[in-house]
C-alpha cells in the first residue's frame, strides 16, 4: 500500500499460491479481432516466467495454444524479464516479446494491443514490439486469472495494479493517458481491476 502502489493501493502476490480468479463471461470471453491488455507490474524475482493477466486454454492445466489472451513476463537468464503480449487467433498461436526488458523491484506500465493487423506491446507508454497478424480471437469457456496460468503455475512475484481489458484497440496516446492516471474517453473497460475491488489470495 501507500508508496509501494502506484495508486494507493494495489494486489499483491506471493509467488507460491496467490492468484485472482474471475468467472468466465461473455464479455470475457472475447472472440473480436481487437483487444488491449494494460497494467502496471511491479516483479520482484525474475528467475521464472511469470503471468500478469491470462485467459488460459485450460483451467487445469497449463497446456497447448495455452491463453486465448495473456501479458506476461518470461525469465530472461534470471536477470531481468522480457514481456509478451499473446494471442490465439483462428486456433494459431501469435505473439509479440517487448525489445526492453524490465528489471526486479521497479514500477511499469506494460500495454498489450491488437487491432487486426498487428499486435503491438508497449512498455512505460513506449512502442517496444510489433508483430503481424489477422484473424479474430480464440475465446476459451475459462475463468480469467491474473498472477497465474491454467495450471495455477507461473505464478507473479511482487504486484500489479490498475488492471484493465478492453475489447477495442486502444491508441498510443490513450495508453500513455491511462499511465498518467487519465482514463481516455470513449474508450471504456470491460474489465478494470484494483486493489479496492478484490484482493488477491490463495484459491
Amino acid at each position: 500500500s501507500g508508496t509501494q502502489c502506484i495508486s494507493g493501493s494495489c494486489l499483491g502476490f506471493d509467488g507460491v499460491n496467490d492468484y485472482l480468479e474471475a468467472q468466465d463471461s461473455a464479455s470475457l470471453n472475447i472472440s473480436g479481432n481487437q483487444l488491449t491488455l494494460t497494467t502496471w507490474v511491479y516483479n520482484t524475482d525474475n528467475s521464472q516466467h511469470h503471468i500478469a493477466i491470462a485467459k488460459p486454454f485450460s483451467a487445469t492445466a497449463h497446456v497447448s495454444p495455452f491463453f486465448s489472451y495473456s501479458l506476461h513476463v518470461l525469465d530472461n537468464a534470471g536477470t531481468d524479464g522480457t514481456p509478451r503480449f499473446y494471442l490465439t487467433l483462428n486456433n494459431a498461436v501469435n505473439s509479440v516479446s517487448s525489445s526492453e526488458n524490465i528489471i526486479q523491484n521497479t514500477w511499469y506500465h506494460l500495454a498489450g494491443v491488437y487491432d487486426g493487423t498487428a499486435l503491438r506491446i508497449y512498455v512505460n507508454g513506449v512502442l517496444r514490439g510489433t508483430a503481424a497478424a489477422s484473424g479474430n480471437i480464440t475465446g476459451y469457456a475459462t475463468p480469467l486469472r491474473l498472477g497465474t496460468n491454467g495450471g495455477l503455475s507461473e505464478v507473479w512475484n511482487g504486484r500489479l495494479d490498475d488492471v484493465r481489458i478492453y475489447n477495442q484497440a486502444l491508441t498510443q496516446s490513450e495508453i500513455q493517458s491511462l499511465m498518467s492516471g487519465v482514463t481516455p474517453p470513449p474508450s471504456l473497460p470491460i474489465l478494470s481491476i484494483t486493489a479496492n475491488d478484490a484482493t488477491a489470495g490463495e484459491p
